[in-house]
């Protein structure tokens, strides 16, 4: 991708060239990128509906520009061509060959919540859009309706009324989010003035992937609400650490689809080059591979740093290079200091391995990267409660499954009643006496984990508020309830009905047994998850959100086997899932012929 291409005008999409399908609205003066249907096939029956831009579409799907095409385009660019500010510090005027690529997802997830919320200069619902429909021909819902000396403007289903817009803003003022998932979006929503101010382009990521749905859910139209969820899983399943090549070629298909639903409910001057360039997002990603590799938000957070340097403004550059420099000089002096934290050894926030449990080569449960937090408190089990969490652990020991098993065929033999009762109520007694005789014989030691498992721990525990595992933060819900964070979601797998499937719930305790030698294990194991209010049910009901720490990798080291259908990035540690199950639907258009609330008493105001 080049720099240099104008991302306004005839030429903003540097795919499309120039067979960009470009419209200029009479009353809003500016450019709109729709006519999406030309990218369905020949015979699709949206490509006669004149509700898209009020004509047929006649024309074909676009070809892709080949690289000698490419290059003979650079023939164009003068010779003499000086990048960057020109000496007179003017704009250049850039020839119509030259090419340039920005970001997209923060501009789409703008323009949907300004217009839902109708943010006065973010929307784009306004007087001369409603002009430009009936210029148009088409949306007769939605035009200016005179009334006396007056015309009054019809709210559209994609606005949300006063009432919901202030309850949209109270759910986004309650929503609390796993550490440094986000920034705290509660101080990014003005709910006495029903605005939303001050996102971040990673906020505007986690929003449009994660909460859209959630927030429009029983506040807009089923249409309406179906396509910009649609949209969200798009985003979604194309911002996956993990791609397979048959998922990309659904995106592809379906992001038509989802485009053109969104032409036939909101504006044309909703459809700014932003819109557009999202259809050209799957080929990208076949390119060039995961998005998550090429993310441009570390780069965007240092030209911030830049940015604060700045002092004086009529000499930038100066400002920028001085400060810079200093830094530069300070961090390779910083390289000689021992003993003094600096920011090459500084100790990350959620680190993990301060508190190593264990050993490597011994057994896996007693092997944890775990950093317990806030105070400590002792608390001395009770015998029905204790024999419970012993049988868990010994249960979920890999290392000594023989036993379990040799245990089993012990209790078979004297009978066959109630069998895995009898073990679960009776393994741990008999492994301690089976341990104890092979300490005695001498086959094991003191020090080995199989004698430590099997001598149990000490009834009196210790208990935690917070634990790091993996780079993971997690806090008791008791914790939780002081912070503006959310951190005591959780997911565990287990069975139903002989099929395994996901748990939801709260931690609510974090417990350390302490065994011999030095030996500890902590009771839980777990991903983590977030709730959030549901808006369509109300009350105590929540909805569910997976998290995914941006950090954590867990990378394989070898891969067994390859195909050309197979994964293009073997999954890492909690991360989306790549079904993709969310299927995309075509509608009947004479479903959207109503485009105006309906469920409202009066649903317009005076112009």
């Amino acid at each position: 991708m080049l720099s240099g291409w104008s991302t306004k005008g005839k030429l903003a999409c540097p795919v499309c060239n120039k067979w960009t399908c470009l419209l200029t609205l009479k009353n809003g003066r500016k450019q709109c990128y729709m006519g999406h249907h030309r990218y369905l096939h020949s015979q699709h029956s949206w490509r006669k509906n004149k509700k898209f831009d009020g004509k047929l579409e006649r024309r074909s799907k676009l070809e892709e520009l080949t690289g000698d095409e490419v290059l003979r385009q650079f023939e164009f660019v003068p010779k003499d061509l000086v990048f960057g500010k020109t000496p007179n510090r003017k704009k250049r005027v850039r020839s119509p060959q030259e090419l340039n690529w920005t970001k997209r997802k923060k501009n789409i997830c703008e323009n949907i919540l300004g217009t839902s919320m109708n943010i006065d200069g973010k929307s784009k619902d306004n007087i001369k859009a409603r002009m430009d429909l009936k210029a148009m021909g088409i949306r007769k819902e939605l035009h200016l309706q005179p009334k006396g000396n007056k015309f009054l403007m019809p709210l559209a289903c994609y606005t949300l009324p006063t009432l919901e817009r202030r309850k949209f803003c109270e759910w986004m003022k309650s929503i609390k989010l796993p550490d440094g998932y986000t920034s705290n979006l509660s101080r990014c929503v003005n709910v006495e003035d029903c605005k939303i101010l001050g996102m971040k382009s990673h906020d505007y990521q986690v929003f449009m992937q994660r909460l859209l749905p959630a927030a429009i859910c029983g506040s807009l139209r089923s249409e309406v609400y179906i396509a910009l969820s649609e949209l969200s899983s798009f985003f979604k399943e194309l911002c996956s650490k993990t791609l397979i090549k048959s998922t990309i070629k659904k995106l592809q298909s379906d992001i038509v689809l989802i485009l053109c639903k969104l032409e036939m409910i909101y504006p044309p001057s909703f459809f700014v080059i932003m819109m557009h360039l999202a259809i050209h997002l799957p080929r990208e990603v076949e390119l060039g591979g995961p998005v998550h590799y090429r993310w441009m938000y570390f780069i965007e957070r240092f030209l911030g740093t830049l940015k604060n340097f700045v002092r004086n403004l009529a000499r930038p550059e100066g400002s920028i290079a001085e400060p810079y420099i200093t830094k530069e000089c300070l961090n390779f002096c910083s390289l000689y200091f021992h003993g003094v934290e600096t920011r090459y050894n500084r100790v990350e926030r959620n680190y993990d391995m301060a508190m190593q449990v264990g050993v490597h080569d011994g057994f896996s449960v007693f092997a944890h990267n775990a950093r317990p937090l806030g105070a400590v408190m002792y608390e001395k089990l009770s015998h029905s409660d204790f024999e419970k969490i012993l049988w868990y652990v010994l249960n979920n020991c890999e290392n000594i499954e023989e036993y379990l098993n040799m245990h089993i065929e012990e209790l078979e033999k004297t009978s066959l009643i109630d069998v895995r009762k009898r073990h679960q109520e009776g393994f741990s007694s008999w492994f301690k006496q089976y341990v104890g005789r092979l300490c005695v014989d001498g086959l094991i030691t003191t020090t080995d984990h199989l004698y430590v498992l099997g001598l149990g721990p000490d009834i009196r525990v210790t208990r935690y508020s917070g634990i790091i595992a993996n780079g993971v933060r997690f806090h008791t819900t008791e914790r939780d309830s002081f912070r503006r964070t959310q951190n005591s979601g959780v997911s565990v797998k287990g069975e139903h009905n002989l099929k395994e499937i996901d748990f939801f719930g709260v931690l609510t305790d974090i417990i350390d047994l302490q065994y011999i030698h030095g030996n500890h294990v902590f009771l839980f194991k777990l991903h983590q998850v977030f709730y959030v209010n549901d808006m369509k049910n109300g009350g105590p009901w929540k909805i569910m959100q997976k998290s995914y720490p941006r950090n954590i990798y867990d990378v394989p080291e070898k891969k067994e086997s390859y195909n050309e259908d197979s994964v293009l990035n073997d999954e890492p540690y909690q991360q989306y899932e790549t079904d993709y199950l969310h299927e995309v639907e075509q509608v009947d258009g004479e479903d959207l012929e109503s485009l105006h609330h309906i469920d409202v008493k009066f649903s317009g105001r005076a112009l």
